[in-house]
């Protein structure tokens, strides 16, 4: 498995401006209750502020005016909703505010802009990362031709970026990173937590297109501004720590990286983030394993897989790359039957995701085959091996290189299981898809290698000879 990268970014979801002819300027009942919800969230007492910013928007809607009070209110119940991560709620809370502030402000107002961002990061919540790209866009659009000091652009830059990273489109969040980075290098005066979130997001994005010598300073930075912008048990501060290991990883000082990952997840705050906590154990199996400490490795694995456990369907691609990683080193440990018990529940995660990755679960059913092909069950390894041909066939086509190695290894197990008819068939096959595809020299060498083993085994020495002296002459 690759060294995982996360990003956290703790934007904060934006209000709308109040400045309207519609608001009230004396004291109201809407507004002790907006001032009780605002009181309770930033206590954290999130039941208290949704009874308080329910009751201000019973209140807005009694006016029976559509006015900046009734968006606001949908705002305040929305932004409360995503701090308590319940996307789906806060979502009509946001679509209606929209609405009202088009209709109060006009479609391409600031206003709207920073709406919209409310919006995107909502999606963000809900993983609706297409919908939440097209919002982002949107807002940035709106945001880049207006002069209003108080436009949103910072949070669209930032938020867009994120969503491309999520989206694995790093090259195109790049430029958009950079616009950020130049911002606030030219507006410097903004709030330490906007600043500490443009220098991760950057880093981020460095890291992601491996420009590993421009991610430093930014990382560096974040760091520095963490823990005064959001705390020391913050999920920021966990997400960049770990953010600054995996450099560390990348540039060979494994010890100091080593020292990092542990100290992110020494940040044990309410705050800390379980995500950021799986991808900091995954990255430190995989350097444990680097260094052979296999039953270190093994341990990492373990608790990285109970974290995800404990949150079903929410974390399926991290669990299932667990799944695999433990199962493929277990595998190394000759512990086979905990190698296929792993290497299967892996393929049942990947197969219960909304699109289940096909290169995923054909290299999980070659894996599987090869620990159940090591315990001597061949027609268990040959059901799987199958699985693995047809997937490949599938997914890279019937002559793909990937294809042959997938034919071969059948090849094999029809050997060790005496099926020499059906083996033969399968390495003359993977031979003619070696002969075409491309960089596939060695696979073709090694398929000969083992074509002959298998007709040697069957009985035939003379034609072994034969095919073993072809083979060396590749």
């Amino acid at each position: 498995m690759n060294s995982s990268l996360k990003v956290c970014l703790s934007l904060a979801l934006i209000a709308v401006s109040s400045n309207s002819p519609s608001i009230s300027q004396t004291a109201s009942s809407w507004q002790k209750l907006t001032q009780q919800g605002q009181e309770a969230a930033a206590k954290g007492d999130y039941k208290t502020a949704e009874m308080a910013y329910s009751n201000a928007l019973d209140e807005a809607r009694t006016a029976g005016k559509k006015d900046a009070e009734l968006a606001m209110s949908l705002n305040n119940l929305g932004n409360l909703y995503c701090s308590e991560k319940k996307f789906d709620d806060a979502k009509p809370m946001f679509e209606e505010a929209l609405g009202i502030v088009k209709a109060l402000f006009g479609a391409n107002h600031t206003n709207v802009a920073a709406e919209l961002n409310n919006l995107a990061n909502c999606y963000v919540g809900q993983n609706n990362l297409k919908d939440s790209e097209s919002s982002y866009r949107a807002a940035l659009a709106i945001n880049q031709k207006s002069t209003d000091p108080r436009k949103s652009i910072l949070a669209s830059l930032v938020g867009l970026a994120n969503v491309l990273l999520m989206e694995h489109k790093a090259k195109e969040a790049k430029p958009i990173a950079q616009e950020a980075l130049a911002y606030v290098e030219k507006h410097p005066q903004q709030p330490i937590s906007d600043l500490a979130n443009t220098y991760s997001l950057c880093a981020n994005v460095y890291l992601s297109t491996g420009d590993l010598s421009l991610a430093e300073p930014l990382l560096v930075k974040a760091t520095g501004l963490d823990e005064k912008a959001f705390g020391k048990n913050s999920q920021q501060l966990a997400v960049d720590t770990s953010n600054l290991a995996t450099l560390r990883q990348r540039q060979g000082k494994s010890t100091e990286a080593s020292k990092l990952y542990e100290q992110s997840l020494g940040i044990k705050g309410s705050d800390s983030s379980d995500n950021n906590k799986i991808a900091t154990l995954a990255n430190l199996a995989n350097m444990a394993m680097d260094k052979h400490q296999n039953d270190q490795a093994v341990d990492y694995f373990k608790q990285a897989i109970d974290l995800c456990q404990k949150d079903p369907g929410n974390n399926n691609d991290e669990l299932m790359q667990l799944q695999n990683g433990l199962g493929c080193l277990y595998v190394e440990q000759n512990n086979l039957d905990e190698a296929e018990k792993l290497l299967f529940a892996a393929i049942a995660t990947a197969q219960d995701m909304a699109n289940p990755p096909l290169d995923f679960i054909a290299t999980s059913c070659n894996n599987v085959g090869n620990a159940l092909y090591k315990q001597n069950k061949f027609d268990e390894a040959e059901m799987m091996l199958k699985r693995c041909v047809d997937t490949r066939a599938k997914l890279n086509g019937p002559n793909n290189r990937e294809t042959g190695l997938a034919v071969s290894n059948l090849a094999v197990v029809y050997a060790s299981d005496k099926k020499y008819d059906e083996s033969e068939a399968l390495f003359k096959q993977a031979i003619s898809i070696f002969e075409s595809a491309p960089n596939s020299k060695n696979d073709l060498k090694n398929c000969y290698q083992n074509y002959a083993g298998m007709v040697q085994a069957s009985g035939n020495q003379e034609r072994a000879t034969q095919l073993a002296t072809k083979g060396n002459m590749i």
